[in-house]
C-alpha cells in the first residue's frame, strides 16, 4: 500500500477541491481536477502554492472544523487591518474575489443603467450585472491597455460602475499608477470605481502601486483582491476587499450565506499566508524566470506577444500551423484560447521546468 505523507494529502485535497469560473467567450478543454499529468497551464493557478505555513495552518485548523467562523473571519480582517494598515470597516472578507465581484455586480448592476469596462478583461463583474438588466458598454482596449480616456468619455449620469482590471487579464498590462490615481479621483465623483488587483502581487511594484489607500476618502472606490493567485491558494476559496463602510454595507446586502460561506481552514490558511512574505517574494523570482523562458521563446520565434506584469502571457498563434490548443493538449499541456480573440492564446506561467516543456512542445508546431 502507497503510504501518503501530510502535505501531499493537503495538496491533494487542495487541488481536488479547484474549481473554475464561468467565463463567457472562453474556448478550452477543461482539465480534470486530480489524477493526470497534464500541464495545467490555462487558469492561472500558482504551480509553487500553497506555502508550507499555510499547509501547515489548514492542518491545525481541522479539529476546529465543527465550529462557525465567524471569529476567525474577524481575525483575518484584523490581519488584513494590520498589514496594510486599513481600517477594520473598510474590509470585505469574500470567497476568492469571485464573490466580491458579483456581490458588487448585483448591489451596483440592480441599478441598472451601465457597467463600462475595456474589453478583453476579467468579464465576471459586468456578465452578473448584465444578468440583472444592466447594460454592459464594452470598450476597445488601447494597445493592450485600458483606455481611461475613452472610459471618462463614456461615463455619464447613467453609469452606475466603471471596471478596471490593473495588471489587465488576459493581457498582463497594467497602467500608470499616477495617471490611475487620478483617473479614479475624478470618475469617483460620478459613479462607483472597481479596481481588481488580482495580480497587483505580481507587478514590479507590488502593492505600492495600489489604489487601496483611496478607500478612505474615497466613498465610490472598491479594491478587491485575493489570495488564490500569488498565495497560490485557488482552491480555497477567499479573497478580500477594501471600500468605505457604507458601500460595503450596500454589498453585504447581496452577500451569500450570510457570511459564513468562507470555511475556516480558508480563514486560517489566509493568515499564515500573509504572515509568510518570504513565499510571496519567492513567487515572485520563480514566476519571473519562467516567463522569461517563454518570452526568450517567443521572441526568438517572432510571435507576437504582449509583455506582462503577470503569471499569463497573452500572445498572437500565426507563427504556428495548426490548431496549437489542441495540438498541445494532445500533448497533455493546457493553455486557453477565446471564442471572440481568435488571434490569441494566453498561456499561464508555471514552473521553469514546465515552461521549458511548453517551449519545447510549442517548437514542434512552429510554421
Amino acid at each position: 500500500m502507497k503510504t501518503v505523507n501530510r502535505r501531499q494529502w493537503l495538496q491533494s485535497s487542495v487541488t481536488a477541491a479547484a474549481g473554475f469560473p464561468f467565463l463567457m467567450n472562453v474556448r478550452q478543454t477543461r482539465a480534470p481536477l486530480s489524477g493526470t499529468d497534464e500541464l495545467r497551464l490555462n487558469s492561472n493557478e500558482n504551480p509553487h502554492g500553497p506555502s508550507q505555513k499555510v499547509l501547515d495552518a489548514i492542518s491545525a485548523s481541522m479539529s476546529k472544523g465543527n465550529l462557525y467562523p465567524w471569529s476567525d473571519k474577524e481575525v483575518l480582517r484584523q490581519h488584513l487591518s494590520n498589514f496594510e494598515g486599513m481600517p477594520l470597516d473598510h474590509i470585505y472578507i469574500g470567497a476568492g474575489s469571485t464573490e466580491i465581484l458579483q456581490v458588487a455586480a448585483m448591489a451596483f448592476g440592480l441599478q441598472r443603467g451601465k457597467v463600462v469596462s475595456c474589453y478583453p478583461t476579467f468579464p465576471v463583474l459586468m456578465q452578473k450585472a448584465a444578468d440583472f438588466s444592466a447594460e454592459w458598454l464594452k470598450l476597445d482596449l488601447k494597445d493592450h491597455h485600458y483606455d481611461l480616456q475613452t472610459l471618462a468619455d463614456h461615463c455619464d449620469d447613467k453609469t452606475s460602475m466603471v471596471y478596471i482590471c490593473n495588471p489587465n487579464n488576459p493581457t498582463g498590462t497594467r497602467l500608470d499608477a499616477g495617471e490611475l490615481k487620478q483617473f479614479a479621483r475624478e470618475i469617483s465623483k460620478r459613479t462607483m470605481v472597481f479596481v481588481d488587483e488580482a495580480y497587483i502581487e505580481f507587478s514590479e511594484d507590488g502593492l505600492a502601486t495600489s489604489l487601496a489607500s483611496m478607500v478612505r476618502d474615497e466613498p465610490n472606490i472598491i479594491v478587491a483582491r485575493t489570495f488564490s493567485k500569488i498565495y497560490g491558494m485557488a482552491g480555497l476559496r477567499i479573497g478580500y476587499a477594501y471600500a468605505h463602510p457604507d458601500t460595503l454595507m450596500t454589498m453585504r446586502k447581496h452577500r451569500i450565506g450570510y457570511g459564513m460561506n468562507v470555511p475556516m481552514t480558508s480563514l486560517r490558511a489566509a493568515m499564515a499566508a500573509l504572515d509568510d512574505q518570504d513565499f510571496v517574494a519567492y513567487c515572485r523570482k520563480e514566476n519571473n524566470k519562467a516567463r522569461d523562458i517563454a518570452c526568450a521563446a517567443f521572441k526568438e520565434w517572432e510571435v507576437h506577444y504582449v509583455p506582462s506584469h503577470t503569471s499569463f502571457i497573452y500572445f498572437k498563434h500565426d507563427r504556428f500551423h495548426g490548431n496549437l490548443q489542441k495540438q498541445l493538449h494532445a500533448r497533455n499541456i493546457l493553455i486557453r484560447t477565446y471564442r471572440d480573440q481568435p488571434e490569441y492564446s494566453r498561456v499561464s506561467i508555471g514552473t521553469v521546468e514546465q515552461m521549458e516543456m511548453f517551449v519545447d512542445a510549442c517548437q514542434k508546431f512552429l510554421g
